[in-house]
């Protein structure tokens, strides 16, 4: 999951209005299928994977690989226009971290 990482440290770098071209695998950990919309997550890093124009349900828990555009979108890593998104086979969700609320502040 290096590229997932190097995706998300670049974007989260890029200044309004810029954008960056990557290519990461990442585990489906959650859908928005209103929105064809999902995020991908390694074991740290997280990428919003938003796609309006196509319509493939993709599953938690599947691994899948993306080349998309990426841009820093209020805070929130995710893609600005997506080149391929693939299913890449079976993917392992992350482990769940506690965090307490005096964390958060």
């Amino acid at each position: 999951y290096e590229e997932l990482k190097a995706a998300y440290e670049a974007a989260e770098n890029i200044g309004k209005g810029e954008t960056g071209e990557f290519t990461f695998e990442g585990v489906v950990v959650g859908t928005r299928a209103c929105s064809n919309e999902f995020y991908i997550q390694d074991d740290i890093y997280g990428i919003d994977i938003y796609n309006p124009e196509d319509k493939t349900p993709f599953v938690v828990g599947k691994k899948v690989s993306v080349t998309a555009t990426l841009q820093n979108y209020n805070g929130l890593v995710e893609t600005k226009t997506i080149k391929s998104v693939a299913a890449a086979g079976e993917g392992q969700m992350p482990s769940a971290a506690v965090v307490n609320s005096a964390a958060l502040s």
